[in-house]
Order: C-alpha cells, then structure tokens, then sequence
C-alpha cells in the first residue's frame, strides 16, 4: 500500500459543529446582492432624476446602465490575478473599487463623468463577480451546486430589495445623497464580507477536507510543501483545454443569454399584448425575477444529487412550458397562462445559469475554474448585453405568439450542448 496509504488530519470522525464553508457562502450572498442590488438595480433607479435634471435622454441613461457591460472581457484575464493574490483580495478590491465609484456619483456633473464611474464600477464589477465561484470551489466540491445557488441567488434578492430601497431613499434625499447612502451601505456589507470570510483561506487551513469532511492526503513520509497552499496552474494544464469545445459552449450560452434578455426585456409587452394590465404585466415580470432566483436554489440542490442531463432535462422542460404558456396567452388571454408562463420560464431561466456554472467546472475542472469561469461569464454577458436590442427588434417584427417560439430556438443550442458537445467530460 505504499504510495496508496493515505494520512487523515486526525481520526475520520463525523462532522461536527458548522462548517466554515457556510460562511464563506453567505459572504459571497452579501457580495452578489451588493453588485446587482446597488450598482445595477439601485443604479437604474438613480437614472430617473438624473435624466429630469441633466436633461439626458432615455437611450443616454441606458447606455449609463450598459456600460458596465463593456468592460466583460476583463473576465477572460482576471484568473492569473486571482492565482497571484488570491480569490478574497482581488474580490475586496473589486468591492471597495464599486464603494468609491458609488460616492463619487453624486459629484458629477457631466454625463462623460458619470460614463467614466461607469465603467470603472465595470472593473469593480467584473473582478469580484469572476472571484465569487472560485471562493465556493476553495469549499466545496460534492455540494458545489447548492452552494453555488445560494451564493448566486443573491444576485437576484439584492435586485428585489435595492430596488425599492433606493426609491424609498429617492422620497426623502436628492439622487447625488441616495448614491452617497448607497455607497455607504455597499461600504458596510464590504466590511461584513471582510469579517466573514476572516479565518481560514482553504479547508486544509484548518485541518479539514472539501465540504467539511475529514481531511485525506497523500502520505509524504519525508516531508513536503504545505498542502494547503494549492500549486500554481502551469500552462501545460492551459494548453490542455479543448479550444473547440470552450468556443462551442461559450457560443451556445451567449445564445442563452440573449434568449434570457430579449424574453425579460419584452415580459411586460407580451403580457400586454395578451390582454394583461400594464399594472398586472409588471407584477408578472416582478414573478419572472422571483421565479429566476428560485430555479436557482431548486437546481444547484438536484445538480448534487442527480445527473447533469437529467437536470438540463428538466430545465428543458420549465421552459418550453412557460414559453407555451406564453403563446396560450395570446388565444386565451387568460391570467392563469400569465402566472404559469412567468413563473415556469422564470424558474427556466434562473435554473439554466446555475446549471452552465456546473457545466463549465465539470467541463474543465476545479484547477482551472479561475480561467474557465472568466470565459463563462464574459460569452453570458455578451449575450446578455445584445439580448435587450435583439429582444426589441425581434417583437417589433414577429407576432406575439411567435416570439416566444424564437426565445425557444435561443435556448435549443445550450441545451443541446449540455449533453452532448466534443470532448466531452465530467471532472470533479
């Protein structure tokens, strides 16, 4: 048994007491609902007056709000960043970069100023966003998914609450003291963020395994490296990567992304048009967003427990339903159709995101995830940034019973590619 002989960190016994790892999920919780709640939703919010007293038009204030966008492709750099530093330092940075830009809004007073913030809250943005897995992958491997869901969920409860939030502070202060609040928030959650994660870098710091099981290693009878410090990705493992296949994936959910928009930015107009009140269509796209959060959580929990294709079969299924239902609207103009459509396509959308994060650590493996993760979310926010046009031009040009038949065809490709793609594989 010699090189199969294993050391544990203390006798294998069962866990006990709370897992650290738990709080590293609720930090990156806090970090997602900071960066979509504040710099996005309370964001949008903020552009209202300012478009009333600058005088901006509404296609100036979307850009405002697009231009963090610009700046996604950092993602497909940022790995060796996190590699040289550290996952937790480059993701406070990312976070203190967005509390700084979100105090120096109420300052300007020019629309380039303000582009300028922008984009540099894309930089906070975009740094921190890519740090977010890795810190759950450092934890987690069995449980991944449902950790993963419960981190990324809070992308879409900070956008549940800030949003109000921020009109609520829009009733008692002017918009340049709301962004100051909003910064100062942004500054506290940091800190609690900070403080959470305060303790331990990895698992093996503190004498356990991955997801808080008893720790194993490899037996070194004459010593070694701290196996705690996990060794430098070579580029022998780069080199590995199947190029075919990133680009393949990364086509197929951009496709997803701009399927994902088009349909939310359009929501409330195929409400409409099936018979549905402005007020009520509103409340149906408030429903999706609810929905997308919870589909989230449902598959991160199934990814740990069931097979991918099973899982990805399911997604399939929320979605061709909520998109059915949504054409059934237009003949019946029924509320049912509405609520059924919203919520299925909603859990649909939520439950697809979560399962291409799987997809791309499964794909590529834990070592890489730093790199492979900065192209996944620089092709869904490629998709995501021309989802909003392609959503517009298409609804202006296909019926409404239509429409939700080209957000299908969208879809089909990522689908598709899930189980079956080149050089398919499934590593830890």
């Amino acid at each position: 048994m010699d090189d199969a002989r294993i050391l544990t960190a203390g006798p294998p016994q069962p866990r006990t007491g709370f897992y650290f790892g738990w709080r590293i999920v609720l930090a990156m919780f806090l970090t997602t609902m900071m960066i979509y709640g504040n710099t996005l939703f309370g964001f949008i919010i903020l552009t209202d007056p300012l478009a009333r007293e600058f005088g901006w038009s509404s296609a100036a204030t979307g850009s405002l709000v697009s231009a963090m966008w610009l700046i996604a492709p950092l993602a497909l750099v940022i790995a060796p960043a996190i590699h040289r530093f550290g996952a937790f330092t480059i993701l406070i940075g990312g976070l203190l970069l967005q509390v700084v830009c979100l105090a120096l809004v109420g300052s300007i007073d020019s629309f380039w100023q303000l582009y300028l913030l922008r984009v540099v809250m894309g930089v906070g943005k975009v740094v921190s966003i890519v740090s977010v897995p890795v810190m759950v992958t450092t934890w987690f491997s069995r449980r991944f998914s449902t950790a993963m869901a419960l981190a990324w969920c809070g992308g879409s409860f900070g956008g549940f609450v800030m949003a109000p939030a921020t009109e609520r502070l829009l009733s008692f202060m002017d918009w340049r003291e709301a962004a100051l609040s909003l910064g100062a928030l942004m500054g506290v959650a940091t800190l609690v963020i900070f403080l959470l994660c305060r303790g331990a870098r990895n698992p093996a710091a503190i004498g356990i395994g991955l997801d808080g099981d008893p720790r194993v290693l490899p037996l070194d009878p004459a010593g070694g490296p701290d196996a705690s410090a996990a060794p430098k990705v070579q580029a022998s493992e780069l080199r590995s990567i199947n190029f075919v296949t990133a680009a393949i994936m990364s086509i197929a959910l951009m496709l997803s992304g701009i399927g994902a928009l088009a349909a939310m930015s359009q929501v409330p107009s195929l409400m409409e048009a099936g018979g549905i009140s402005v007020q009520l269509a509103a409340t149906f796209l408030g429903l999706t967003a609810a929905a997308s959060a919870a589909g989230q959580i449902i598959i991160g929990w199934l990814l740990d427990r069931w097979k991918l294709g099973l899982c990805n079969l399911l997604v399939a299924f929320l979605l061709a339903a909520g998109l059915a239902a949504l054409i059934l609207l237009q003949h019946d103009h029924g509320v049912a159709a509405a609520a059924v459509g919203a919520l299925a396509f909603g859990v649909g959308i939520g439950a697809n995101e979560m399962l291409w994060i799987t997809l791309t650590k499964r794909q590529f493996g834990s070592r890489l995830f730093a790199y492979t993760y900065g192209g996944w979310s620089c092709a869904l926010a490629a998709g995501y940034a021309l989802g909003g046009p392609v959503g517009g031009w298409a609804f202006d040009r296909l019926s409404p019973a239509s429409f939700p038949l080209l957000i299908m065809a969208l879809y089909l490709p990522a689908l598709t590619i899930a189980v079956w793609r080149p050089g398919k594989r499934d590593l830890p």
